[in-house]
């Protein structure tokens, strides 16, 4: 084959219309809150009235979002009954953490202890996840759950640590 011949590929021929669409619903669905979440903590560090407001409709849109839709996330077709365990775990643990931030940022009592419970129940469910990641490696339909859950939970832990009153970089 010459080189005149070899195109790359166009995204319609990668992926379908059609899942292209679904894949921006749910991002925009995990978007909104967080967007809200990010325009109060600026707002709050600008002194501008109203940040708390934002923040908690943000935090507790984004905290109901993760609880229902924890599942939804993961866009695997046919969950395992693991699978199902480890989405209903993540779905507690992110408004945990998420909660435990907005309460941080309000100054409520308990802010600490919710951001380190949400912090070492991400550690468990990662070390956990890794294992049956590694162990799920060839299965493609399993392998793409996994991917997703530690990503999710890498990033998720990551700002935790990063925000974490009691963590200073």
């Amino acid at each position: 084959m010459s080189d005149s011949n070899k195109k790359p590929l166009d995204f319609e021929e990668v992926v379908k219309p059609e899942e292209a669409r679904n894949k921006t619903k749910g991002s925009l669905l995990e978007l909104i809150p967080i967007t809200l979440i990010v325009i109060g903590l600026y707002m709050k560090n600008n002194g501008i009235n109203g940040a708390s407001t934002m923040m908690i409709i943000g935090g507790g849109l984004a905290s109901l979002m993760y609880l229902l839709f924890s599942w939804y996330m993961f866009k695997v077709e046919k969950y395992l009954k693991n699978e199902i365990i480890l989405s209903i775990l993540v779905g507690l643990i992110f408004p945990t953490g998420i909660l435990g931030l907005i309460a941080f940022y309000e100054n409520w009592l308990y802010a600490t202890r919710l951001i380190n419970i949400a912090l070492i129940g991400a550690a468990i469910l990662f070390v956990f996840s890794l294992i049956l990641f590694i162990y799920n490696f060839r299965n493609q339909r399993a392998s793409v759950f996994y991917r997703n859950l530690l990503t999710r939970l890498l990033v998720f832990a990551a700002l935790l640590v990063r925000l974490h009153p009691g963590i200073y970089f």
